[in-house]
């Protein structure tokens, strides 16, 4: 069991380097892989200057293409980049390992035990198995959280929409040329980056999708890795008193922070809109101030040292193989982190495909 009061007996500072960005690919409108940046977007600035922006986020709404499988985080995508990019993560043979990296996941997943500090309330289970003396990591949901992410409140699914149709509204596919806003969201659509870190002795490599890039012209292919800045787009209920003010600084900060944090991002764009889904206003957060600006509500380093306790604690279970054991770790809603096994062959939990280790 991983316990959350062992962890604030801790005074432990761990180090973390700054991402790296060693990879990317694109996931089509019809969810086919390529390694490639089609669906690149850039931020257009101009749209964000404006005074009286009025984006209207319904815009096109009766044609959205939702991904409805967006919610299930296997790790397959990645997975088939490691499988064509081994030269880029190489290893030390005499580490007796595959790749260099001690655990492979998805951003989110990462976030999820980020999170976990202050949101008591959250349940979750991650697997984790080995492969090769790599430590892959997978969420897990049962048939019961399945059938509740596919059952969505419909002003949930709303303001999802909304916040894909904030980020046509402030990225274009051509710097040079204005955003597209009339044409139907496609949500499948997605640019992913595969990044790179070292979390006090661990090094950790994991996916995640990235909203745009900044560049006042297109990039060429090799893209400019090590030249790449990013701009997450986000949107929000506008603030109308103090205690949706504090709600705001406290939670929905803290998460925003976790997720550009981990992927090297300084810049959040903010739409905020009203009841009915209009950009009344836009604003921009840095994410190097937050950690400082918010202290009185959430303490960055302390969920930097979250994170890689727990990693530690995994790295010291996770022993078998995966083709011998599944490991489950469970986040208890207001309780701790129970650790169990299931068997390596299990069709439930076993989540390396065969054209990975084969």
């Amino acid at each position: 069991m991983f316990s959350y009061k062992s962890f604030f007996g801790s005074n432990k500072q761990l180090p973390i380097t700054k991402p790296k960005v060693i990879g990317y690919y694109s996931i089509d409108g019809n969810k086919r892989w390529s390694s490639d940046a089609s669906q690149l977007n850039y931020y257009y600035p101009s749209a964000r200057s404006k005074k009286n922006p009025n984006y209207d986020l319904n815009n096109g709404m009766e044609n959205v293409i939702r991904d409805e499988t967006r919610c299930d985080k296997i790790i397959d995508d990645i997975l088939l980049w490691i499988k064509k990019n081994y030269d880029k993560v190489p290893v030390d043979p005499k580490t007796g390992k595959w790749l260099e990296a001690d655990f492979v996941c998805r951003r989110g997943h990462l976030t999820t035990i980020m999170n976990s500090l202050y949101d008591k309330k959250d349940k979750w289970t991650i697997r984790a198995c080995k492969y090769r003396g790599t430590i892959y990591i997978c969420q897990y949901d049962s048939e019961q959280d399945k059938l509740e992410k596919k059952n969505i409140r419909y002003d949930e699914r709303k303001y999802m929409s909304w916040g894909f149709k904030f980020e046509k509204y402030l990225s274009t596919q051509n710097p040079e040329i204005p955003p597209d806003t009339e044409s139907p969201v496609n949500e499948i659509e997605a640019f992913h980056c595969v990044f790179k870190t070292r979390l006090d002795d661990k090094i950790l490599l994991y996916g995640a999708e990235v909203d745009a890039v900044v560049s006042d012209k297109i990039l060429m292919e090799p893209l400019p890795l090590d030249k790449l800045k990013f701009v997450e787009l986000k949107t929000s209920k506008i603030i109308q008193h103090d205690g949706q003010q504090k709600s705001f600084d406290k939670w929905k900060l803290f998460n925003w922070w976790g997720q550009s944090f981990m992927v090297g991002i300084d810049k959040i764009i903010c739409g905020f809109r009203n009841e009915v889904g209009v950009v009344k206003k836009i604003e921009e957060f840095s994410v190097s101030d937050m950690s400082t600006k918010y202290l009185h509500y959430w303490n960055a380093q302390t969920s930097i040292n979250l994170l890689g306790q727990f990693l530690e604690f995994v790295e010291d279970n996770v022993k078998d193989d995966y083709n011998e054991t599944i490991y489950l770790f469970k986040k208890i809603p207001y309780g701790n982190i129970i650790m169990s096994k299931e068997p390596g062959n299990s069709k439930e939990y076993s989540f390396l495909p065969p054209w990975f280790t084969q």
